[in-house]
């Protein structure tokens, strides 16, 4: 069946429609106004399964998977009929009976005087997307060591608890747990051996629960559990006796060492413990962490290693803990004066540990390794200083919001998890409250001080995994409205022009421009945005590169003549590693350039476009998230190549490199 390109698109040349239909990556789906199927593209057949042969004469419906129901298809029916077009997520069925999930866009084609003519689908499989998105939910909700919840699942599992018991009559015990000879396995055998022990304890752990309960950890050696539905306080006692006979037998660990280790435990019971019916998780979670400050007070003549709370636990703590703390007021400033000597040592000690810790992980261990010694020298110096500073007495709630946004920002451009950033601040609460215990100050000052850290910290990371969700949707936004755009656009070359000027608004991002491939296979920039132009100008006066055919290749060759080369996304992580001359690392580095990525874009005959994009961060790129936004663009973008002239280029400036 023909279809007119004028009625999808003015501006697409006649002839350049049947490349689009047949090449893009979306399945395309034309119907009559009936919604019969006329014709759908090759694409169609990728996700679907379906042979063309099977959709033309059939309808829609034979790729409905029953997810949906009547009131989703009216209230699609409804928008179509009303705007012209729906668009949305849907799930339907392939020919094997896999159901999957698809992006999908619909358009009325209308005649001169507003009646139907057909109907427009253009779809593509989210699959992969729903993927990452479930998997990056697992890592922001679970403990990178253990594999257990962590504690941001806790937050939002207790409340969830306290409603079920409420509702069902049953009790609920809330249960910090410490581990009381944790530090000298550290000290002895190396952290290694510790994280080793805390994997081991945190199995053990979980298999003397039931299935029915849950178990978090907050960090270094700091667990919570919650023992659901118990009918009883005998039941409730029963599975403390379970949790006891944990550290009974020695955890093996490699080396042939057999390390013991002993555990307080407080806790505290729902409904019993909370007389006033607030139902609020934080008075469970302050009952039982003073419950366990009890637990471990005098460890080696306490008569029981756990501890419930009650009137009697209040009377033993108010002396050496306070009810609340802000973390910020003069009380807090008083106390982080008279912990700055041994904090300062602490913190100091946690960032070489940290750094240690991050080169043991892949996606971190990138990021380290394209760094120079100065810059890695000059990033621990800096993460050192924010570290300390967030212990600085002066600081106040809204200055320490500002820093934290602002680190967080950086994290979530470099593609650090919200989980290893839980983990990270646990393991530095931990240390810094191994250096409160050696403090000459009283004990009541001691406890009070932990109080201001825990609320500090606590703050850091909400702060800081706030910024980085907000980063990773800016990004995922943005790819949205560039995949309408590739969609949409009557002008391939508007298309490239908005996403280059917009990719410089987003975080990270230094400069941006987009070149054609002309006669001679050379690179022809059209538009550039941010400081691109002060880098290809301060490049040429150097002489750099000397090389601009597409077919060379040498160690001063372009990041864009790779990627064109190798047809597909090429990563420059960084310029002070590698072949990229000395000269070149500091003209980029004088313009905020640290890593750059190039997307290739090939059309017919040879030719086609190039994609440059230049982060102020190393390795930006060099990340899982980065990695699927800049295969997802390559994806979109790859139909529009068809459309770009092979005329003069309109930047006033563009020219051949060199």
């Amino acid at each position: 069946m023909a279809i007119q390109a004028p009625a999808l698109d003015p501006g697409l040349p006649q002839e350049l429609w049947p490349v689009v239909f047949a090449n893009t990556q979306e399945a395309i789906v034309i119907t009559d106004a009936s919604g019969v199927i006329a014709d759908v593209n090759p694409a169609f057949t990728r996700i679907t399964g379906y042979e063309r042969r099977d959709a033309i004469g059939n309808t829609p419906r034979m790729l409905k998977s029953g997810y949906q129901g009547p009131g989703f298809y009216r209230k699609l029916w409804q928008c179509l009929r009303s705007q012209g077009r729906w668009q949305g997520e849907i799930w339907n069925r392939a020919r094997n009976g896999t159901v999957y999930p698809q992006f999908l866009t619909v358009s009325s084609v209308r005649d001169a005087g507003g009646q139907v003519l057909h109907y427009i689908a253009i779809f593509y499989d989210i699959s992969f997307l729903k993927e990452q998105t479930d998997r990056f939910r697992h890592l922001a909700l679970h403990d990178v060591l253990t594999g257990l919840p962590n504690r941001l699942a806790l937050n939002l599992m207790l409340p969830q608890a306290i409603a079920r018991a409420r509702s069902q009559g049953t009790q609920l015990a809330v249960c910090m747990v410490d581990l009381d000879d944790f530090k000298p396995v550290n000290d002895t055998h190396g952290h290694k051996a510790g994280d080793d022990l805390l994997r081991a304890f945190a199995q053990r752990l979980r298999q003397s629960l039931r299935e029915s309960d849950f178990v978090a950890r907050l960090g270094g050696d700091e667990f919570v559990l919650l023992l659901r539905d118990a009918d009883s306080g005998d039941e409730i006692y029963g599975a403390l006796q379970r949790i006891g006979a944990v550290c009974d037998a020695p955890f093996a660990l490699p080396g042939g060492v057999q390390a013991r280790v002993r555990m307080s435990l407080g806790w505290t019971s729902y409904p019993d413990d909370d007389p006033n019916g607030t139902d609020s998780p934080e008075l469970l979670l302050r009952n039982a962490d003073m419950a366990l400050y009890v637990a471990k007070a005098d460890k080696a003549e306490r008569a029981s290693w756990q501890h419930r709370w009650g009137q009697s636990t209040r009377e033993e703590v108010l002396a050496r803990k306070p009810a609340a703390i802000d973390g910020y007021g003069e009380p807090s400033r008083r106390l982080l004066q008279l912990g700055a000597g041994g904090l300062e040592q602490a913190a100091n000690a946690f960032v070489e540990r940290f750094y240690a810790a991050l080169f043991e992980q892949a996606e971190s261990r990138r990021l380290l390794c394209a760094l120079g010694e100065a810059e890695m020298a000059e990033l621990e110096r800096r993460q050192g200083e924010h570290l300390l500073g967030l212990l600085t007495p002066e600081l106040d709630q809204a200055a320490h919001a500002r820093r934290a946004i602002h680190v967080g920002r950086i994290h979530g451009v470099l593609g650090l998890s919200a989980a290893m950033l839980v983990d990270a601040m646990g393991v530095y609460l931990q240390a810094l409250v191994d250096g409160i215990t050696s403090l000459p100050i009283r004990v009541a000052d001691r406890a009070s001080l932990v109080q201001v850290i825990n609320v500090r910290l606590k703050n850091e990371l909400k702060f800081q995994v706030a910024a980085i969700d907000e980063v990773k949707h800016m990004y995922m936004q943005w790819l949205s409205r560039m995949s309408q755009c590739a969609l949409d656009a009557a002008q391939p070359a508007v298309c490239l022009d908005r996403c280059v000027e917009s990719l410089c608004a987003l975080p990270g991002i230094a400069a941006a421009a987009w070149s054609r491939i002309d006669a001679q296979r050379r690179v022809v920039i059209m538009r550039g945005a941010g400081s691109f132009h002060a880098y290809r100008e301060a490049l040429l006066a150097a002489g750099l590169p000397r090389r601009a055919e597409l077919d060379s290749a040498g160690d001063d060759e372009m990041t864009v003549a790779r990627a064109w080369r190798n047809g597909g996304l090429v990563i420059n992580p960084t310029y002070v590693r590698g072949d990229y001359p000395p000269q070149w690392r500091d003209i980029a580095h004088s313009v905020g350039i640290r890593s750059s990525a190039a997307l290739p874009i090939p059309g017919r005959d040879g030719h086609g476009m190039l994609l440059s994009i230049y982060s102020r961060y190393p390795a930006q790129f060099d990340n899982e998230f980065m990695r699927f936004i800049l295969t997802e663009l390559e994806s979109r973008l790859a139909h529009l190549a068809g459309g770009v002239a092979a005329g003069a280029a309109r930047d006033p400036a563009a020219q051949a490199l060199p």
